[in-house]
């Protein structure tokens, strides 16, 4: 991260996420934002040019939509972390990740059932606003 840019990064990347966000909603569709997770450990080779900074600018990028979207209509907001927290605990809380910027497939497999649920959620409840037009209709015709 450049130091000079860390705050204009920060805010463009905040504002490029509400307005995704706010594109999909004017399309009716539900999101589901899933927070951006903390780097894994990161290599020698790396921390030359890695900056302490980033783990507080990502503090700051994931805050802003709990802050704004809590009670939005359509939009959820999920903390991976939150799932991934028991293979934090490990000796050297690294376990989940492949490397700094990927988790392990194991890890993967334990987020993917939280955004489909979320998702179940979404469309049980557009089906109960919006029954189907041809709900009396047999399946055979």
């Amino acid at each position: 991260m450049q130091p000079a840019a860390a705050r204009e990064i920060q805010q463009q990347c905040a504002s490029n996420i509400f307005e995704i966000i706010t594109l999909c909603r004017q399309h009716d569709a539900c999101v589901v934002l899933t927070l951006i997770l903390p780097p894994g450990k990161v290599p020698l080779a790396r921390r030359l040019v890695w900056s302490d900074k980033i783990d507080i600018s990502l503090q700051e990028i994931n805050s802003s939509p709990g802050r704004h979207l809590a009670d939005a209509e359509g939009v959820a907001v999920l903390d991976p972390s939150t799932t991934l927290a028991p293979g934090r605990s490990s000796a050297n809380g690294f376990s989940n990740y492949r490397n700094t910027l990927h988790l392990q497939p194991a890890a993967y497999a334990r987020l993917e059932p939280a955004p489909l649920r979320v998702l179940d959620g979404f469309t049980s409840a557009q089906r109960e606003k919006h029954p189907p037009l041809n709900s009396n209709i047999p399946a055979d015709q």
